[in-house]
C-alpha cells in the first residue's frame, strides 16, 4: 500500500493513458492505493500492483503524451469560477506560439471543497524543451488572475 504514496510523488501516467509494464499493456481505467487496473485490447482486466510500478520500467504509449502539460490549480471558492476560467483560457491562448494549435487549452474541475476548488489546466506544447518556460509563464498568469479576482470581492 505504501507504493501508491511513493508513486504519487511523480506519476508518469494517469487514468486514460495506455501503458506497458513488463509483458502487460493496456489503458489505465483505475489507480487505487494498492493496484493500477489496465484494460487490454481484448477487453481483459489486468491488475498491476503499485509496488511493481516502482520496480519495473513503464512505457507510456499514449499518443502525443510528450506534448502534454498538466498544471494543477487550487483556488478559493470565493473566487468566481466562470470568470477565473475565462481569464485563464484567454491567458493560455495568448501563449499559442508555444502551443500545438490542434489542441486548445482545457480546464477541468477535479474536486470541489467547502473552501477551495481543485482544477487542472491541460496544455499541449509544440516543443517539449520549452515546458519549463510555459509552466513558469502560466503559473505567473494564474497568480495575477487570482489576485485580480480576489481584489474584486
Amino acid at each position: 500500500m505504501g507504493a501508491k504514496y511513493f508513486t504519487d510523488v511523480y506519476v508518469p501516467f494517469k487514468v486514460g493513458d495506455i501503458i506497458k509494464v513488463g509483458d502487460s499493456s493496456g489503458k489505465i481505467i483505475e489507480i487505487n492505493p494498492i493496484t493500477t487496473i489496465l484494460l487490454t485490447e481484448d477487453e481483459s482486466l489486468i491488475s498491476v500492483p503499485n509496488s511493481i510500478l516502482l520496480k519495473e520500467r513503464i512505457e507510456n504509449l499514449t499518443p502525443r503524451i510528450w506534448q502534454e502539460i498538466l498544471v494543477p490549480i487550487s483556488i478559493r471558492t470565493s473566487i468566481n469560477l466562470p470568470e477565473f476560467e475565462s481569464e485563464l483560457l484567454k491567458a493560455s491562448n495568448k501563449m499559442k506560439r508555444y502551443l500545438d494549435h490542434r489542441f486548445p487549452p482545457v480546464l477541468t474541475v477535479k474536486e470541489r471543497g467547502s473552501r477551495s476548488v481543485t482544477l487542472v489546466l491541460t496544455l499541449m506544447v509544440q516543443d517539449p524543451s520549452k515546458k519549463n518556460r510555459i509552466i513558469a509563464e502560466i503559473s505567473k498568469k494564474i497568480s495575477e488572475i487570482e489576485d485580480r479576482l480576489r481584489g474584486k470581492q
